[in-house]
Order: structure tokens, then C-alpha cells, then sequence
């Protein structure tokens, strides 16, 4: 798994990997859920980009991220890297305010 990379948890949840390559030796990754449209409960511009997987929107909540045991990550579903400014802006506004 890459940074960017939707992927889902033995879980099951649908997650986008927020967290660089350059520390993927760590036992963790960060993490935001991927929240299907028609059911995210309201959205915030710049801190909760949409991406489109298999033709089906989804809602990145940035505000939810949190870490998980990488081992706990199963294979990737689709790479997000055409989304990387949305998600790396919204990741700015969540941790700098702007």
C-alpha cells in the first residue's frame, strides 16, 4: 500500500492511506474513512474531498483520520493519487486552519 491508496481494513471500512511512503516502515498508517455520499451526514468544502471509485462517489472525512496496525490493511482498491492536491489541501486546512 501507498500513500493515497484506497484500501479496505480486515474490517471491512473503506479507508484512504493519508500517511508518506517515506515512513511506511512504521507498524501504523494514517487513515481516513471513505464515506459513501448518500450517506455522509453533511460535508465541509475543502476538508472533506469527493473522490469517484468504480463510478460511485465517496466522501474523504479528513476529520475522522486516526492510525491503524498496517497489518490490519488489505490490498489496494484503487489509487487516488489524481485526487493528491484535494486531499493533501484538506489535510492542511484540518491541521493549519487554512
Amino acid at each position: 500500500m501507498a500513500q493515497f491508496d484506497a484500501v479496505k481494513l480486515r474490517s471491512g471500512e473503506f479507508v484512504v492511506v493519508l500517511q508518506s511512503d517515506l515512513v511506511d516502515y512504521l507498524p501504523t498508517r494514517l487513515v481516513a474513512p471513505l464515506v459513501p455520499i448518500d450517506e455522509a451526514p453533511s460535508k465541509v468544502d475543502r476538508l472533506n474531498p469527493i473522490v469517484t471509485i468504480d463510478g460511485r462517489q465517496y466522501l474523504i472525512a479528513v476529520h475522522l483520520a486516526a492510525t491503524v496496525p498496517a497489518r490490519q490493511i488489505g490490498p489496494t482498491e484503487m489509487m487516488l493519487r489524481d485526487y493528491d492536491f484535494m486531499i493533501k489541501a484538506a489535510l492542511d486546512i484540518l491541521i493549519s486552519g487554512f
